[in-house]
């Protein structure tokens, strides 16, 4: 099916490109939160199976990704990415108020997604969690942390980092049209991008503990790009009593591109369906 594509000005007068596969009679909302880098197209496959089993799916392109606006590959403050993804919920609960409304965040959409469930509690039903980017000190040590940090106030739109698409994923052809997808963010994230995410990940663990929204966490044993400790650190902090933590053998970052992940989408459906039968 292909998505329904719109758009919406978020709060700061920027367009948002949105992405949306539907569904007659459905039983459920679910936003999908995507990483540093890519956009909300790249989720299709994942939104056609949930679309399977009944749930009307959403994405939005983060600002500075994909087709919204905003620089590519910077942001001034991490608190704009988590805003405009809550006026973006708020915008698909509108559509059927009645209806649940769950959320899928991966990498730093899971970071995202963590930080939306610490300050808008009531907003979201259940979350899932791919590769969240929790343990950034893994990635970015004390030392390289406090120059990132002075080169930021400096030269804050310099670029300084780049995702290495070999790492992505451990299958070639999805890093082969990972390099050759034009709304991947092909040039280099700016110094304050990766400072706001370090900080957006300090406030997600330090807010961790108030969370009691019913959360299953995954992650590729084989990640690289976003240490799978993080999500373990997460599921250990949570306060909520429904959660699961699923460590995937062998497997890279993005488990939604990986040979299997038809057997993990199903395994969303499933748990979500439970999460809906208690709801």
């Amino acid at each position: 099916m292909p998505a329904h594509v719109e758009s919406f000005t978020n709060a700061k007068g920027l367009n948002i490109h949105t992405r949306s596969w539907s569904v007659s009679e459905a039983k459920a909302h679910v936003v999908i939160v995507h990483g540093l880098g890519e956009h909300g197209a790249r989720y299709q496959a994942l939104a056609e199976t949930l679309n399977n089993s009944g749930y009307n799916c959403y994405a939005l392109d983060h600002l500075g990704h994909g087709l919204s606006e905003g620089k590519k590959g910077h942001i001034d403050s991490f608190s704009m990415f988590v805003d405009t993804t809550v006026e973006f919920i708020q915008r698909v609960r509108a559509t059927a108020p009645k209806l649940p409304c769950f959320m899928i965040g991966h990498s730093m959409g899971g970071l995202i997604a963590t930080n939306v469930l610490i300050q808008n509690p009531k907003l979201i039903d259940a979350c899932v969690l791919s590769g969240a980017a929790i343990a950034t000190d893994e990635a970015v040590g004390p030392l390289l942390k406090r120059i990132l940090k002075t080169i930021a106030v400096v030269f804050p739109r310099l670029p300084v980092f780049a995702v290495d698409p070999s790492l992505v994923c451990s299958v070639p052809q999805v890093v082969a049209e990972y390099r050759e997808d034009p709304l991947v963010l092909s040039g280099k994230g700016t110094a304050n991008l990766i400072v706001e995410i370090l900080a957006g990940s300090v406030r997600a663990m330090a807010g961790a503990n108030t969370i009691n929204t019913p959360m299953l966490l995954l992650h590729g044993e084989q990640d690289a790009l976003a240490h799978p400790k993080g999500s373990q650190m997460l599921y250990d902090t949570i306060a909520s009593t429904d959660k699961k933590i699923v460590i995937y053998p062998k497997l890279y970052h993005e488990i939604f591109h990986e040979a299997c992940k038809y057997e993990i989408y199903v395994d969303i459906a499933e748990w979500l369906n439970k999460r809906l039968n208690s709801h």
